[in-house]
């Protein structure tokens, strides 16, 4: 069997796969949204933002599933490797990031998914991810905790914080 990083398939074929799979995507945020009050305009409920996310998403699904549908010829036929290592790597560091959120806090959390990111899609060097990650964080932390009022969880740092 090929090594995962080895995996290939056409151009149409990937496209249509991944349309699919943000469609599924779409409908799961929008059937998890729809349980959420939606409010009215004057007053906009918590489903808002997700409602208008997860309809967006399913919007460009069908234009990519579209796209993906006509495509023909060596375009259509192009070979695509799947299964890129930072693919898994960004998987994995959400799935950790959703495990210790709570406990790490957002800062903690937020900085280390910035700095695995960053580091592992850029050529910046350690330093530089570090000082983007920690002030990345930071200010989407005052966007969200102060302009937007949101609760988020300090985790370790509340005790430094109060």
């Amino acid at each position: 069997m090929k090594n995962a990083a080895e995996l290939t398939t056409t151009m149409r074929r990937g496209e249509i796969i991944a349309a699919v799979v943000l469609l599924l995507l779409s409908a799961g945020i929008i059937a998890g949204a729809w349980e959420m009050p939606v409010g009215s305009a004057a007053q906009p409920g918590a489903a808002i933002f997700p409602l208008g996310l997860g309809f967006l998403l399913g919007l460009i699904s069908l234009g990519l599933l579209l796209r993906a549908v006509r495509l023909r010829g060596e375009e259509a036929a192009e070979p695509v490797q799947i299964g890129h290592p930072q693919i898994w790597l960004t998987l994995f560091i959400l799935f950790i990031v959703g495990l210790v959120f709570d406990w790490l806090g957002y800062l903690i959390s937020a900085t280390l998914l910035m700095a695995v990111l960053l580091r592992s899609y850029s050529t910046l060097r350690w330093h530089v991810v570090l000082l983007a990650a920690v002030g990345a964080s930071i200010v989407s932390w005052l966007i969200f905790s102060q302009l937007l009022d949101a609760s988020l969880p300090m985790g370790v740092l509340e005790p430094l914080l109060r």
